[in-house]
Order: structure tokens, then sequence, then C-alpha cells
């Protein structure tokens, strides 16, 4: 608990020294849109979809992914996400979501790991009122060993029934013209991140995640989102 308060306090003390220009509802690696490892309140707006292709590298099981999401309503989203040839995740890995955000800054899911040995999630996610900063929390349900958000420990083969998350975005147009960073706990992970949109469609990202007890490696992570 100690270490992930330090992982949270860090991400919000960082994050106030950079602004950030707004919020893109881009496609999370699991799912549900938000920043690269956790959701956040935004949801795809009525009429758009958004597609997700990632791929990890530099570590242990090297895999591609792919991640979809549309608005059900207004205010509610489902989004599908897929491991394609994940080792770790091997089997039906599939993860499908629904996210309800009655604000901009407020939102809660549930997440449905298709994976037997992952359990489900069910989460709250909000923002501070300048948008920089996503605070979250969650639980997960279930009996399996492992959970893509949480606090996961190889050494006993099991996650923490409840979990913290936390993440930040900072503008860094100032350096090059559409340029975002991003910083984040899933509440295992450590990811710090890059974002580039190349027009109002289309953005990429590279993000490195550092190692832990979930992915046992450090790795580095391309993405590209579309919005159409």
């Amino acid at each position: 608990m100690i270490q992930t308060g330090k992982h949270i306090l860090t991400l919000m003390g960082l994050t106030f020294l950079s602004v950030s220009k707004g919020e893109a509802a881009r496609n999370s690696w699991y799912g549900p849109s938000g920043l690269m490892s956790i959701p956040t309140p935004e949801v795809v707006r009525e009429r758009e979809e958004s597609l997700s292709t990632w791929y990890t590298f530099g570590g242990g099981d090297n895999h591609m992914g792919l991640a979809a999401s549309f608005a059900l309503a207004p205010t509610l989203e489902f989004s599908f996400a897929d491991d394609i040839n994940s080792n770790r995740r091997g089997g039906a890995s599939s993860i499908l979501s629904v996210k309800y955000s009655p604000s901009a800054d407020f939102a809660f899911g549930y997440m449905h790991d298709r994976q037997s040995q992952y359990r489900d999630i069910l989460y709250g996610v909000m923002s501070a009122p300048s948008r920089n900063v996503y605070l979250g929390a969650g639980l997960t349900l279930g009996s399996g060993t492992r959970a893509v958000l949480g606090n996961y420990s190889s050494n006993s083969l099991s996650v923490s029934r409840a979990f913290a998350m936390a993440g930040a975005r900072m503008d860094l147009s100032s350096l090059i013209p559409a340029l975002e960073g991003r910083m984040e706990f899933n509440g295992d992970t450590t990811l710090f991140g890059l974002n580039w949109t190349a027009d109002n469609f289309v953005d990429f990202g590279l993000d490195y995640m550092m190692e832990d007890d979930f992915t046992k490696d450090d790795r580095f992570v391309a993405s590209c989102n579309l919005k159409f």
C-alpha cells in the first residue's frame, strides 16, 4: 500500500509541472477509452468509433493486440480488446467492457475478462477539474489468480481484491506540435509514454512499461489509434 501511494503522489506531483490541452478519447490497452493502461472518464462520442492496434517489444512475451470501442448512448461506451498472440494470456484472451460516464469528470465501469485465469474488474475513475490528473480505484471479482488491473503478486500467484490507479497527461506541444506526455500507474505497472496526434482522427503512441510482478520485464508499447 505504501509503494502504491508513492506512485500516485509522484504522478500527481510531476503533472502539475505541465498542463494538458484537453481530453482525447482513445482506447486503452485493455479496451475502455482512456490512457494506455488505465481507463478515464472520457467516453467515445455518439456516432463515433475508436479502433486501436498496438505491439509490445523489447521484453518477454512480445505480442500485438487490438481494441475497439463505440457509444451505446451519449454517456455509455462498449469496448472490446484482445491480446492476439500473448503467451501469458493463451486461449480466450478477449476483454469485454462497458463504461458509464454521467459527467465529464467521473465514470465507472465493468470489465469481463474471458480468460479463465483472470478476474473481472469493477472500477471507478475521476479527473481533477483541470483534467490533467486521473485517479481511480477498483475491485477484482472472481477466483482467478491474475487481473489486467490491480496489484498482482508473482510470489503468491494472487491478485489483491482492491486496488488504486492514477494517471496524468501533459501538454508537450511547446517541444513538438501536437505532442502529449503520459504517466500512469494501474495498480501494479508504472508506465511513461508519449502521444502524437497526426490529425483529428489518428494518433500514435510510444510507451515504456517498467518491470513489475505482472509484466516481468521492461518493455515498450507502440500504438496507433483511429477515430471514424
